[in-house]
């Protein structure tokens, strides 16, 4: 029991990460009850709050299901796999209504992907590709036990998080503040590493080589 209570507070210790991220990266909170700011700014900042959230749960279930049903902390993969799904789904939601307010009417296009629209429609486009491939990974996870043909589809949480990396940094307003920059690279290097450890025999330069008998 005390374990688990260890484990509990780590787990909400840790989560409080992206939001000391946000909230530096924002700066002062209350500015936006004394300043003017154009309509939807503070949706948007909470939008971005949630897109952080996210990726971080988004790595660190892609650390859990690469650790597999051995590691203790396994028993976290189902929740921290719901906390991925509702926070991308907050972050859609608060994005499309701070954009519909700042341009006075409903932006639902956002959904529909597309590369011939500029740069940073294209990188909204990376994030809602990435939203849809989440829910194929979400179904997959739910039916892989029954049918092997899910728990291939349930590897896609790779191009997930790859499509949700790209998304955050080609959106440029994610990238211009350096401490999201590192909390970006620092769960991408996570993420690696974790893989790296799980399929270290299968990767050439990672062997390790066994001494020479003399």
């Amino acid at each position: 029991m005390n374990k688990l209570k260890h484990r509990n507070f780590l787990f909400l210790v840790f989560s409080t990460i992206p939001f000391i991220v946000w909230a530096i990266s924002v700066g002062n909170l209350l500015d936006f009850f004394v300043l003017k700011y154009p309509p939807g700014q503070f949706i948007y900042l909470f939008s971005k709050l949630l897109g952080l959230y996210a990726f971080y749960f988004m790595t660190l279930q892609l650390i859990l299901g690469l650790q597999g049903r051995r590691s203790q902390y396994f028993t976290y993969h189902p929740l921290v796999g719901a906390a991925t799904a509702l926070t991308v789904i907050g972050h859609f939601t608060t994005f499309i209504w701070a954009a519909s307010l700042r341009t006075n009417h409903l932006v639902i296009d956002t959904l529909v992907p597309t590369f011939s629209h500029g740069f940073y429609k294209s990188a909204i486009s990376y994030g809602a590709i990435a939203g849809y491939v989440l829910s194929i990974v979400i179904v997959a996870g739910i039916l892989q036990r029954k049918w092997h043909f899910f728990k291939m589809l349930h590897k896609l949480a790779w191009v997930v998080a790859i499509l949700g990396w790209v998304h955050s940094f080609a959106i440029g307003t994610e990238t211009r503040s350096s401490i999201i920059m590192v909390f970006y690279i620092s769960l991408l290097g996570l993420a690696l590493l974790a893989f790296a450890s799980k399929y270290q025999s299968s990767i050439p330069i990672l062997r390790s080589k066994k001494p020479s008998s003399s």
